[in-house]
C-alpha cells in the first residue's frame, strides 16, 4: 500500500513496478479542509500527468481515490486521456469527489467515459460541475457501455436555469443505457418537472435500480406478477429532505498556479 512516508517519486516507482498492496490507491487529501499548508496534500497538475503516464504502465491498481486534492480541468483533462487508453489503463473505480472541476473539466470526462470500456464506479460529487457538464455527462451515458455507478451529488448549480436540456439528456440515455445501476443527483437542483423527464428515462432503463433526486429517490420495484392474481405494492415512505443541511459556496483552492495551456499528450511513442 502507498505509505504516508513514501515520497511522490517513491510512490510512482511502486505503481510502475506493479506492486501488488497497491490495488486500491488511497490518495486523498486532507478531510477538514486547509491543515498544516495544503499544497503538502493537493496534487498539482504536473503531478497528475505523472501520476496517470505510471497507471498507463501499471496493471495491478484498479481503484483510484483523488477526492479532496484541489483537481481543476486541466487534472481532469489527464485523467481522462489515462481513462481514453483502457487497453493500459485497468481502474475500475475512480473517486473524484471534493474537488475543483467544472463543465470544461466534466466535459474531458464525457470523452473517455464514451469509449472507456473498464471503468464501472465514477464519483464527481461534490464538485463545481454545472448545467453544460451534467448535460455532457449525461450524452456520453447513451454510448457508455460499462459505467455502473454514477454519483453527481452535491454539485448545486448542476439542475439551475436551463437544466431542462440536461433532464432530458438523462432521461434519453437512461432509456437506452443498459448497464447503469445506480445515479446519484441528490442536492443538484433540478425542478421538479426536470425531475419527471429524468424519471421517465429511469422507467425506460433496463438496468437502473435507484436514481436519488432531491424531491425523492426513484427505485425500480421488485414486485413480480404471478398470472391470475393482483399483486398490491406498498410505497416507501420518503425519506424528508433537509435542505437545509448543505449550504454551498464556490471554494477557493490554495493550488499551485498553473498555466491552462493544452494538456499534454500522454501516450509515449
Amino acid at each position: 500500500m502507498a505509505s504516508p512516508r513514501d515520497t511522490f517519486s517513491e510512490l510512482l516507482e511502486k505503481i510502475r513496478s506493479n506492486d501488488k498492496t497497491l490495488v486500491n490507491l488511497n490518495l486523498a487529501g486532507p478531510t477538514f479542509g486547509v491543515q498544516n499548508g495544503l499544497l503538502d496534500y493537493c496534487l498539482p497538475s504536473f503531478k497528475v500527468i505523472k501520476l496517470c503516464q505510471a497507471l498507463l504502465e501499471n496493471n495491478v491498481v484498479t481503484s483510484l481515490n483523488l477526492s479532496r486534492n484541489g483537481l481543476n480541468n486541466i487534472s481532469a483533462q489527464y485523467i481522462a486521456e489515462m481513462l481514453i487508453n483502457d487497453t493500459r489503463c485497468h481502474l475500475t473505480e475512480l473517486n473524484l469527489s471534493c474537488n475543483a472541476i467544472e463543465d470544461a473539466g466534466a466535459y474531458a470526462i464525457s470523452q473517455a467515459l464514451e469509449e472507456n470500456n473498464t471503468l464501472e464506479v465514477l464519483n464527481l460529487e461534490e464538485n463545481e460541475i454545472e448545467k453544460e457538464g451534467a448535460n455532457d455527462l449525461a450524452k456520453s451515458l447513451a454510448f457508455n457501455k460499462k459505467l455502473k455507478s454514477l454519483n453527481l451529488s452535491y454539485n448545486p448549480d448542476l439542475g439551475l436555469d436551463a437544466a431542462t436540456k440536461a433532464a432530458k439528456e438523462f432521461g434519453n440515455s437512461l432509456a437506452v443505457n443498459n448497464h447503469l445501476v445506480s445515479l446519484n443527483l441528490f442536492m443538484s437542483s433540478f425542478l421538479p418537472e426536470s425531475e419527471e423527464l429524468i424519471k421517465a428515462g429511469c422507467e425506460k432503463s433496463t438496468s437502473l435500480e435507484s436514481c436519488k433526486m432531491d424531491s425523492e429517490e426513484w427505485k425500480r420495484s421488485k414486485a413480480k406478477k404471478v398470472p391470475g392474481e393482483v399483486v398490491q405494492v406498498q410505497e416507501e415512505a420518503k425519506p424528508e429532505v433537509n435542505h437545509n443541511r448543505y449550504f454551498f459556496r464556490k471554494r477557493k483552492h490554495n493550488i499551485i498556479s498553473e498555466s491552462h495551456a493544452p494538456a499534454k499528450n500522454l501516450h509515449r511513442n
